[in-house]
């Protein structure tokens, strides 16, 4: 008798994504060599050797997977130094203007959003294709 396949719940799915968008945010904006610099910093580093840092804390669900809330980070600044928020969100501005960081943060909070299995399965396949493509043109190795 064959078993039937489990499912994934949300959770599991979430922590199949999350690799998947970190590895896509900390290679976005980097060149042909894989350097990026930190959103907050400036500090150049391999996009390996830094994190995926957040603006408003991953616990927002509603804003978890943004993009424009997720950018390099070097770990100094992302870990020892807690994201140096007021440096992090002057470079958003810059970056974006304003209007979009506003809604940003009036978008982290919103009492109906509710992960769904077939949104995080669609946000899985989305970003391994996207990182695909950045492997034919980033180095994976520093």
């Amino acid at each position: 008798m064959k078993r039937k396949k489990k499912e994934l719940t949300p959770a599991a799915l979430d922590k199949r994504l999350w690799p998947e968008f970190s590895a896509y945010i900390r290679r976005r904006d980097a060149d042909e060599g894989g350097t990026v610099s930190c959103i907050s910093c400036g500090v150049l580093k391999f996009w390996k050797e830094g994190d995926c840092g957040h603006y408003l804390s991953r616990n927002y669900g509603p804003i978890k997977y943004d993009e424009m809330n997720n950018h390099f980070q070097c770990k100094p600044c992302n870990g020892f130094f807690e994201g140096v928020k007021d440096d992090y969100r002057k470079a958003l501005i810059k970056r974006y203007g304003e209007e979009a960081v506003l809604d940003l943060e009036a978008r982290k909070i919103n009492p109906l959003f509710k992960k769904n299995r077939t949104d995080l399965l669609e946000l899985i396949e989305k970003y391994k294709k996207l990182n695909a493509e950045l492997d034919k043109r980033l180095p994976r190795k520093g």
